[in-house]
């Protein structure tokens, strides 16, 4: 089911009434240690990230694959129930934020019901001391999976949706490949033996199309599961079944049509929801580097030999600590990207414009490339530094969709449709768009690409008709981009540092009179793993592995059977790699023992 198969995840944090908290720990697992043994600030606000985390019934083992990744982390569905009633009968607790996307962690929806119902008994517990607040950089981004994440918010006191998000309550559907013509053209036989009509598991390879039963069964099902939906979204949000109906069969809506649908509360960015803290005092320009292709959230699980991405949600904490963080005068953000989510962009764009208001200057170094959500996230600083060969502008916005039916019917696979909502299946790989499904797909390109004009035009301090000659999706090179003013100077890293210091009147030449600090972000549960073993710097992928798999293996370290059998796998998928050595990471002599 399109709407429920994608995964939602939940990290921990807690937010001081004066200030974030963020507490080290697995505080939902454990909330209730957390009341005994934390020492918790006398108020704060508890956040449910449905991000990174998937709700699963029962634990599972370790998963390999997900420990080299960073992948999801897993919470049982009972215990984050649990916490939640907990933090409706803390005192301390003045309010609950829940953050949901587009990619829920929940497997279906009775689990999201159940969310639900623990949103709603925290309200009623909380009432009057503590609300209840749901925040969303977009219900779905590219139009689709945001029908769960929304009807989860739905359940809160209010909805606050990032002003350039979307609220993609398309609807459900459901698409079944049927194979039978392609086995018969393979010659293979499939006998199957049911009871009775409705088992339609099998219907895939031995029939061409569904047949009455399971077309029924299937319409039934989603028709059901549908107005549970938009009858508990009508309730929440003070409207009619009809009024949420006609919503759905018309979305995605920009974030100003859900305001108009009475469906979000404000348009607001979630630092609006959070509370920051201040940190120490000392003079420091901060470096944060942003390499690769942008994306929402945490981005894409991340293997031993990925490509660096820009994810939002990392590289804004990162841009937020340097806006906390009384000792940083100026910050230096170095970019190389070919852009990439424009909600993510939007969402970067905001942090870069926070940290500016702050009172720190901001200066943006590009590299090789930062063009189109590059250049976006870049827009804001006070200035921007490129190389005379760096690529950069490229202001404008794409959106593609390919339409594979008539490839899978060449083949023998016809897949159907059963689905409720207009635009439920609008994005799928099988079918072609409608004319009003292209007229609203030109309509919501046309307000991004405004969106992005508006936002060069404001950063850069020129008129939305001169920014609008220069964009046209147009790339540029770094010394013509000086020429019309895209850019503010030519140079490098080092020229930018320099800039940095000059314009928040730091000593430029006085090496020791100013601290030039990187902020980077955390390290993957693999390097931090291999950050404990000693002696070693610089590892590449095979040495790294070597080392893993031989400490696994060694008789006087006490490690469980799941970490031994990791750096046993670690190792077998080094040698069957064809990449030549990398650098991973680099380790220190810490923590083991």
């Amino acid at each position: 089911m399109s709407s429920t198969g994608r995964i939602w995840r939940v990290t921990r944090r807690l937010l001081a009434a004066g200030g974030v908290v963020f507490v080290t720990g697995r505080l939902i697992q454990v909330y209730g240690n957390y009341q005994k043994q934390a020492r918790l600030p006398e108020r704060f606000v508890l956040e449910l990230d449905f991000d990174n985390t998937q709700i699963v019934e029962t634990p599972g083992g370790f998963d390999f694959q997900e420990a080299l990744r960073g992948a999801v982390k897993k919470l049982e569905l009972k215990q984050v129930v649990e916490a939640v009633g907990s933090a409706g009968k803390d005192e301390r607790v003045k309010g609950m934020l829940v953050s949901c996307g587009s990619e829920p962690g929940v497997s279906g929806l009775a689990q999201a019901q159940e969310l639900r119902q623990a949103f709603q008994h925290f309200r009623q517990q909380a009432a009057g001391r503590a609300a209840c607040i749901a925040f969303a950089d977009s219900f779905g981004e590219a139009g689709a999976f945001g029908t769960l994440p929304y009807y989860m918010a739905a359940a809160c006191d209010k909805v606050y949706l990032q002003p350039t998000g979307l609220l993609s309550a398309t609807g459900l559907a459901v698409q079944t490949p049927f194979l039978r013509t392609l086995l018969d053209k393979w010659k293979i036989q499939a006998t199957v033996i049911k009871r009775e009509e409705y088992k339609n598991a099998a219907n895939s390879i031995t029939e061409t199309d569904y047949t009455p039963a399971h077309r029924q069964a299937t319409e039934q099902l989603l028709r059901s599961f549908m107005s549970v939906i938009t009858s508990d979204i009508a309730i929440a949000r003070n409207l009619t079944q009809a009024e949420v109906r006609a919503a759905v069969d018309v979305s995605p809506l920009t974030c100003p049509q859900a305001l108009q649908r009475k469906l979000v509360d404000a348009a607001k960015y979630r630092d609006e929801a959070l509370l920051e803290a201040k940190g120490v005092k000392k003079a420091v320009v901060a470096l944060i580097r942003a390499s690769g292709q942008i994306y929402a959230g945490q981005g894409p699980p991340q293997g031993l030999q990925s490509e660096p991405v820009i994810a939002a949600k990392p590289l804004c904490q990162l841009l937020d600590k340097a806006g906390t963080d009384e000792a940083i005068r100026a910050v230096v953000l170095r970019i190389d990207s070919p852009g990439g989510s424009a909600v993510a962009s939007d969402t970067i764009h905001r942090q870069v414009q926070r940290l500016r208001d702050s009172g720190r200057v901001v200066v943006v170094s590009m590299g090789n490339l930062a063009a189109s959500g590059g250049y976006y996230v870049a827009a804001p600083a006070h200035a921007i530094v490129a190389e005379p060969g760096t690529i950069t502008g490229s202001i404008g916005v794409i959106s593609a969709k390919l339409d594979v039916e008539g490839l899978l019917n060449d083949q023998g696979v016809n897949v159907s449709t059963i689905q409720e909502g207009q635009n439920a299946a609008a994005v799928s790989l099988v079918g072609g768009l409608t004319e009003e499904q292209l007229k609203q797909m030109n309509e919501l390109v046309d307000w991004i690409y405004g969106t992005f004009v508006d936002r060069v035009a404001s950063g850069r301090g020129m008129a939305v008709e001169t920014v609008r000659e220069l964009a046209k999706g147009r790339v540029w090179s770094g010394q013509d981009a000086l020429q019309h003013n895209l850019v503010d100077a030519l140079g490098g890293l080092t020229d930018a540092v320099r800039l940095a210091k000059a314009l928040a009147d730091l000593p430029v030449e006085d090496e020791a009179a100013v601290q030039v600090k990187e902020i980077t972000a955390d390290a993957s549960p693999l390097q931090r793993l291999l950050k404990s073993i000693p002696g070693t710097q610089d590892l590449s992928l095979s040495s790294a592995a070597h080392l893993l798999a031989g400490l696994s293996q060694s008789p006087e370290l006490s490690l469980p059977p799941d970490v031994r059998w990791a750096g046993s796998r670690l190792l077998k998928e080094a040698r069957q790699s064809q990449a030549g050595p990398q650098l991973l990471c680099t380790l220190s002599a810490e923590d083991i023992r």
